[in-house]
This record gives C-alpha cells, structure tokens and sequence, in this order.
C-alpha cells in the first residue's frame, strides 16, 4: 500500500480541522456532523478548496459530498488536472499513469512532487512507482 510516510503532516486535513474546530481529521470525517457545523463552515472549506488547493467545487458538487475524503480527492483530482494541462472534467473517476496519456512519465513526477509540496506528505522513494492512479494518490 502506497503511503505517506507517519512523520508527515497533511496539510489538507491539518486545514479542515482547523475551520471544523476539531481535534485532528482524516477522510473519514463527516463534515456536515462535526459539532457546530454552519454554512460558514461550509463557505470555509469551500475557500479553502479553492485559495489553498486550487481545486474550485461548485455548490452542486459540494451538496453530493460528505467526507473530507470527498474533498481531498477532489483537491488531488484537480492536482492531476493542473499537472496534466487537462480540465478536471475530462478526468475519468480515478485517472491514472497513461490513461490520460498526459499522464506520463515526467508528469507523474511533477504530480508526486506537487502532492508532496501541496500536501505535505512525503513519500519513499521505492513507493513512488506504485501510486499510478488517483486512487492510489488519494488514500491517506
């Protein structure tokens, strides 16, 4: 299983406690249940998507999601979309090394080391071949 190394912070998840007033998150957190959850809340991570991440999601696209798992992969999705030079929406649902062919062997680098610089994670050099999808790139 291809995972950031335990000593990493994810930022992303660092972020949302931070707005949902939480101790810690993680992708199972479901942030419509988080004590005191508000539509500032809402408008938070929504900002947060779109000012920290670069990964803009639409109102109707935010009602269909529940956890910040959603989220995050739709940071990362968007991620593969900005490092590919494709718009998100010709993504399939997990994207992966080849298909796009944007997807190449040096764009799969930029993407690692984008994941690494966005996110903060950090990953081992030998695990870098494994994470071919966005699946693989989006599990925590």
């Amino acid at each position: 299983m291809a995972m950031a190394s335990s000593n990493a912070e994810n930022l992303f998840f660092s972020s949302a406690a931070d707005i949902l007033e939480i101790d810690g998150a993680d992708g199972s957190v479901k942030f419509r249940e988080t004590p005191d959850w508000s539509s500032l809340k809402a408008f938070a991570l929504l900002v947060m998507m779109e000012n920290s991440f670069s990964a803009p999601v639409g109102m109707d696209e935010f009602a269909e999601m529940s956890t910040l798992g959603d989220l995050y992969r739709r940071a990362v999705k968007a991620l593969v979309a900005r490092t590919t030079m494709l718009d998100i929406s010709s993504l399939g649902d997990n994207p992966r090394y080849g298909d796009p062919p944007e997807w190449d062997s040096v764009n799969h680098i930029r993407i690692v080391m984008e994941m690494e610089s966005l996110f903060g994670v950090r990953y081992q050099a030998q695990r870098i071949p494994e994470l071919l999808s966005l699946d693989e790139l989006a599990k925590q």
